[in-house]
């Protein structure tokens, strides 16, 4: 490894089921396990996956537990998620962004989901979410395309218009491939490459 080597790490959150480990899985190239084919809580614990992209530049995205699940709980989650970071980098982590997913087929927002987006966007702030992509996952799921692009906008307009006005931005995981997934992260990326800006 290069002692100039850039390590980006993009973090991976969102609902139970969401589609996080499909996601990473996307970019890593690593095999989809039973569990998160079949929408169940898969991840239960924190894991990081290396990805070296150049000579000096790798990504290390970091897949989290679901929340909104009945055990453990969202704080739970969270504290999890705090651990981790604290244990593999001593607080001196630059994480480049969050990706936050959302199934592009539910049909309307739980009030558990509603407050863990809130949660969410508490935890990012205003100066964060300019390093923040909301994704929506599961498009190839979707029977009814009319209905999930109306549920799209609503989600734009107005649950997550607080973050997006904040600057964070709604990205598409539309064809579930690398081509596709690898598009968002460097969309994501692309201020920290040209400006070697940290965005949390």
């Amino acid at each position: 490894m290069s002692s100039l080597l850039t390590t980006l790490h993009p973090r991976v959150m969102g609902p139970l089921g969401s589609g996080k480990t499909n996601f990473i899985n996307r970019l890593t190239g690593a095999k989809e396990e039973r569990a998160a084919r079949q929408h169940k809580p898969y991840t239960r614990s924190v894991k990081g996956f290396a990805v070296n992209v150049s000579k000096d530049r790798q990504y290390m995205f970091v897949d989290t537990p679901g929340f909104n699940d009945t055990y453990p709980t969202d704080r739970d989650v969270l504290r999890t998620i705090a651990e981790w970071l604290e244990k593999n980098y001593r607080g001196e982590i630059n994480l480049s962004g969050i990706i936050y997913t959302h199934r592009a087929t539910d049909n309307q927002m739980s009030g558990s989901v509603c407050r863990n987006l809130d949660m969410f966007a508490r935890l990012c702030g205003d100066r964060g979410a300019a390093g923040v992509r909301l994704v929506t996952t599961m498009w190839g799921m979707v029977k009814n395309t009319e209905l999930a692009e109306k549920r799209a906008s609503q989600l734009e307009n107005w649950f997550w218009r607080p973050l997006i006005d904040a600057g964070a931005r709604h990205r598409r995981f539309e064809e579930n491939s690398s081509r596709c997934a690898w598009r968002i992260i460097e969309d994501l990326t692309a201020r920290v490459a040209e400006n070697d800006y940290v965005i949390l």
